[in-house]
């Protein structure tokens, strides 16, 4: 694992997998902007998309939430290539 990940080894989904095998980051917050952590405290859609800015090898952003995310940071950025998978898709 990349040491820039290093610190992102929670399981979050508590599949058994460390976050950085996982082949999804799962949004389980409607919170914005968050904490600037994905973690088993909860993910926002601005945290997902700055792990997949980054580097972060997931490249697929799923949802355990649904509900309006009001975004009350800056506009969300999305620098690399993203596949964003709403609840029930």
């Amino acid at each position: 694992v990349p040491d820039q990940f290093q610190d992102r080894q929670e399981d979050a989904d508590g599949d058994g997998l460390g976050d950085v095998c996982d082949p999804a980051i799962t949004v389980s917050s409607l919170a914005d902007p968050g904490d600037a952590v994905c973690n088993s405290n909860g993910c926002t859609l601005r945290e997902a998309l700055a792990l997949t800015n980054s580097g972060f090898p997931t490249t697929i952003i799923d949802f355990s939430v649904t509900g309006t995310i009001t975004l009350n940071g800056t506009e969300l950025s999305i620098t690399q290539p993203v596949t964003i998978n709403g609840p029930g898709a």
